[in-house]
């Protein structure tokens, strides 16, 4: 292969004054060639959309907080209404069993009352206050007007199985 300077001699008499030819940026086969800007940029983009996709990955429950259907509040209510059944149950035999006892009407019902108000708390909480505080957490208020709807009607539907409805 002729030296570079040879390939373009013919042209050098045959260009204006003033003008050149251009000359190929070679450099030696020993030097290595430094890596483009452009990879750097293309790197630190990459970190900066990785870092806003992980952020986004983290926090999205923040953003969408997905909400049961309202028609699950039935399945609710029907799983409920066994649960407070058997509650009543509860309070009607320690009252039974305090009447048998010898104790007071009085005391067989005020006994009554607190069997079946902490065994209806304790049923709620296990299967009612987990659909409701998947909607609206618990002594918390709605954000806003459509989370209040929906609060609402899945009250009515867990009022619909409890009753048998649909």
């Amino acid at each position: 292969m002729p030296p570079i300077d040879s390939e373009f001699a013919p042209l050098d008499g045959a260009l204006p004054s003033g003008w050149s030819v251009p000359r190929p940026n070679r450099q030696p086969a020993s030097v290595p060639a430094a890596p483009p800007k452009r990879l750097g940029r293309w790197l630190f983009l990459g970190v900066v959309v990785a870092a806003v996709v992980v952020a986004a990955w983290t926090l999205r429950r923040d953003w969408i907080e997905p909400t049961p259907p309202v028609h699950e509040g039935v399945a609710v209510g029907r799983t409920l209404a066994p649960a407070l059944s058997e509650a009543l149950a509860k309070g009607f035999d320690a009252a039974a069993t305090l009447i048998e006892s010898g104790q007071s009407i009085k005391m067989a019902d005020d006994t009554l009352k607190s069997t079946f108000d902490t065994e209806r708390k304790a049923a709620f909480g296990k299967i009612g206050g987990p659909f409701l505080g998947s909607i609206v957490k618990s002594g918390e208020e709605p954000k806003d007007e459509a989370q209040r709807q929906q609060f609402a009607e899945a009250h009515r539907a867990i009022a619909r199985g409890l009753r048998g409805t649909r």
